[in-house]
């Protein structure tokens, strides 16, 4: 029976490490696009800027140096899960890439308050012609989405990550050499979790509700532990 429970976890670890990774790529292409597509052509063109309020492109400008840091963080943990993907195997180990994390994460606090912020001012700014046009400018380099479905992607992705170490924890035995790392990065993302929800219980907890009811590619009610 052991052995029977041994192999299943075996084989989820393997199934959340792959989710991770799709999901990481997933969320880097789209940290680029909402880097080129939308607030680099706002604040970077002075003919975009013009079209703004002062508070506004403010915000732009913020979220954009905000977004840098965080999409720069993330192609380099990409980097590092995709070299442990290529040669996984039981014994591999991936908590101590998201140790460093609780540093790099505490620019999310800073990126969410400046997301609502830009939230609120397009909101009242709704019917502003010149702004709503170019926005939509912009839309067909990023898959016809708009701003505002990319703005809210990274306050999504701390509950990604919650779910997906939660995951992995409980897919690895006490004995397994990457326990005691993923617990540690389990209470680690909480910590910025709690202190996102603390700061901004509107936005962080409207991300989690979307965040919570997408279907992951990998169906963890196949592996029962």
């Amino acid at each position: 029976m052991e052995l029977k429970r041994r192999v299943k976890k075996v084989s989820k670890r393997k199934n959340v490490a792959n989710e991770l990774l799709h999901t990481e790529k997933e969320y880097v292409s789209n940290l680029r696009i909402l880097l080129e597509s939308f607030l680099r052509p706002i604040v970077e063109n002075q003919a975009n800027v013009k079209l703004l309020e002062p508070q506004l492109a403010n915000e732009f400008s913020l979220s954009l140096s905000g977004v840098e840091i965080i999409f720069k963080f993330h192609q380099e943990l990409l980097g590092q899960i995709e070299e442990k993907l290529k040669t996984w195997n039981p014994s591999s180990q991936l908590g101590a890439l998201f140790l460093p994390m609780a540093f790099y994460l505490k620019s999310y606090a800073t990126y969410v308050n400046h997301y609502q912020n830009v939230v609120q001012l397009l909101a009242k700014r709704k019917t502003d012609k010149n702004l709503q046009n170019l926005l939509e400018s912009l839309k067909p380099q990023a898959a016809g989405k708009g701003i505002k479905d990319y703005l809210i992607m990274p306050v999504q992705r701390i509950p990604r990550y919650q779910m997906l170490l939660h995951e992995l924890v409980k897919a690895t035995w006490e004995s397994h050499g990457d326990y005691q790392n993923l617990v540690q990065a389990q209470e680690k993302v909480q910590e910025v979790a709690v202190d996102l929800e603390n700061q901004s219980a509107d936005a962080c907890s409207i991300a989690r509700v979307v965040e919570l009811s997408t279907t992951l590619h990998f169906r963890i009610d196949n592996f029962k532990l």
